[in-house]
């Protein structure tokens, strides 16, 4: 709706101070925008590609080599130039879709799913270029990844079923809406029965979410008053040569976690 691609049905956004509704074609002038599926011409060249957007963007003809070279640089594709798009990989589609959408250098960049589809190198990379061109301008994303969202994400807003229920850092929504601590032990197979009558004893809430074969436990346990990463980092540390524990490891709870409380309140 932002973008103007669906009409609002009521309520009203303001990008740089300008309505979307009213002042849609200026809004536009200063906006970047990567839809989820990509807006690619199979037989056009990236190179192709970004001389068009920028001509569409007003960008004056001399200035179009260096800026497109630059963004061609930006984003890895630089020896696949003048390959025919339809030829492209699903990651390098995405980066030449994300190039389109920094052409013109706007103030406002929206990305629709930025890295969906991309092996773990290429999306590495892509996060990499997205968290610079968040330096040099707003950067607004969706994505059903909580490793981007912790990777990118300086405000995260959760939605379920078309309604925003939360909005904040990474830390407040944690905080918030987490449901406490994680622990994750590693030790011998053998040495399991004591640790969880140790866990057990001093952590009565805890759950044991995961039992694996290599020596490894996990659990999760609920936040109470008394309870803080100090206090359970004291005592394991107090306690790992007692028990005899290879190595230990205490976080708050997931952003994935938080995610899937916050939907389930919905419920």
């Amino acid at each position: 709706m932002i973008t103007g691609d669906i009409d609002s049905s009521y309520g009203n956004a303001y990008v740089m101070g300008m309505d979307v509704v009213t002042q849609k074609t200026e809004v536009r002038k200063r906006m970047g925008y990567c839809p989820q599926f990509d807006p690619l011409f199979d037989r056009m060249t990236a190179r192709e590609h970004l001389w068009m957007y920028a001509r569409i963007r007003g960008i004056h003809k001399e200035d179009i080599p260096e800026k497109t070279n630059r963004l061609l640089e930006t984003v890895g594709l630089t020896i696949y130039a003048d390959i025919p798009a339809g030829t492209y990989s699903g990651g390098n589609k995405r980066k030449l879709s994300l190039a389109l959408a920094l052409i013109g250098e706007p103030s406002v960049v929206f990305l629709d799913e930025p890295s969906s589809g991309m092996d773990p190198v290429s999306r590495r990379f892509m996060w990499d270029v997205i968290a610079e061109v968040s330096t040099k301008c707003c950067v607004i994303l969706t994505t059903h990844s909580m490793e981007e969202c912790e990777a990118l994400c300086s405000r995260i807003g959760i939605m379920v079923s078309g309604t925003l229920r939360c909005l904040g850092s990474v830390q407040h929504l944690k905080a918030r809406f987490g449901k406490g601590y994680n622990l994750e032990a590693k030790l011998s197979p053998e040495k399991f029965e004591r640790f969880e009558t140790f866990i057990h004893g001093h952590f009565a809430d805890a759950i044991q979410v995961e039992k694996l074969s290599n020596g490894i436990l996990r659990y999760e346990m609920p936040r109470t008053k008394s309870l803080s990463l100090a206090s359970i980092f004291g005592l394991m540390e107090k306690n790992k040569g007692v028990l005899e524990i290879r190595d230990y490891s205490v976080s708050q709870s997931s952003l994935e976690q938080v995610f899937i409380q916050i939907a389930q309140q919905d419920d």
